[in-house]
């Protein structure tokens, strides 16, 4: 089970806002997608640059700059996306949404160190 299907069966939605609720994560899928294919692009940019003998340091600090413009906008739009299923909830939801995503950044903190390091 995904994380939105946990979600919305958690919050025990109803019929309108599981349609609303879809809606916000089909939008929310294609922004990150969207967001994430720049991204790549920015990065085999930035890779491709290292035998570039004629690039200058300014495009190395542009590319550098619009990787994390790219990440300010993906943090921009979780958070959008949090706040539009926070106010589709009712009172009680709200409460058991904050819940929710307080527990998920808690288990997110305490198995950062759990990741093992990049392969060389």
């Amino acid at each position: 089970m995904g994380p939105e299907a946990f979600i919305a069966r958690e919050l025990r939605f109803d019929d309108s806002q599981i349609k609303k609720f879809d809606e916000l994560t089909i939008a929310y899928h294609e922004t990150m997608k969207d967001l994430g294919d720049t991204t790549r692009d920015l990065k085999e940019n930035l890779l491709n640059s290292t035998t570039d003998d004629s690039i200058v340091e300014h495009e190395i600090d542009s590319i550098i700059n619009l990787l994390g413009e790219k990440q300010k906008e993906k943090e921009k739009a979780m958070y959008n996306n949090m706040k539009a299923i926070h106010d589709l909830c009712n009172e009680e939801q709200k409460l058991k949404f904050q819940h929710i995503i307080r527990d998920a950044m808690r288990r997110n903190i305490e198995h950062e160190g759990d990741r093992p390091p990049p392969p060389h």
